[in-house]
């Protein structure tokens, strides 16, 4: 890098890996680095029911969030969508790096729309959730699969990709709660995270407004 600037991870440039330079004043800021122990690794692995104690995920924003939460249900601040679930063994050193270069490749903000309120079997609860829509979402996440296995990381296969915001979980017999669908929203995706078990890293697009804030 030039002088006055460091390398913080790579980026894709004309197809190409290249040195991601930022200026050494903003370095550290670029990748904020949140422990701040809000789920175990047990709590992670059985909320579906298996050990995935590392994932990829889209953090709903608060505001977004604090409208759906049920009482009882996910808190506001585990509120995500799934991207990727890894196997514990992963390395996060490589799979931080991943991250953040796939949230500075972002050329575009990305709209994401809940768009209604469903329910599914799974093992011994049920899964109350948000869906949501986004025209991009698909295309995005399948680069980031890529980008993470060209970088030798394994992702589970085992789920397919439906866009979703768990919100609770549910006894069989319990009836499903009423949403109020007036609540639902939309928001722009301006942050990624890489979580392993009880800590968040988060990383900012290059168009968002908190980036290079903690």
């Amino acid at each position: 890098c030039w002088e006055g600037y460091e390398m913080v991870g790579h980026k894709m440039k004309n197809g190409k890996k290249v040195p991601n330079c930022v200026p050494k004043k903003s370095a550290k800021k670029s990748l904020p680095l949140i422990e701040q122990p809000m789920l175990t690794m047990d709590d992670m692995g059985s909320m579906h029911g298996e050990n995935k104690s590392m994932k990829v995920v889209i953090p709903v924003p608060k505001h977004a969030a604090e409208k759906v939460k049920m009482q009882g249900g996910t808190e506001a601040g585990d509120m995500h969508i799934t991207l990727a679930y890894l196997p514990q063994d992963t390395d996060i050193t490589m799979l931080r790096m991943v991250a953040s270069e796939f949230a500075n490749s972002l050329s575009t903000p990305i709209n994401l729309e809940m768009t209604g309120v469903g329910r599914f079997n799974h093992e011994d609860k049920d899964v109350l959730y948000i869906s949501v829509d986004s025209p991009e979402l698909a295309f995005q996440r399948e680069r980031l699969i890529a980008m993470l296995e060209g970088n030798g990381i394994v992702v589970d296969k085992e789920h397919g990709f439906d866009p979703h915001i768990t919100i609770a979980y549910l006894d069989k017999e319990e009836e499903t709660p009423r949403i109020n669908e007036s609540y639902l929203c939309s928001w722009m995706f301006y942050c990624l995270e890489v979580w392993q078990g009880p800590f968040k890293y988060k990383y900012h697009t290059i168009h968002s407004p908190d980036r290079g804030v903690f």
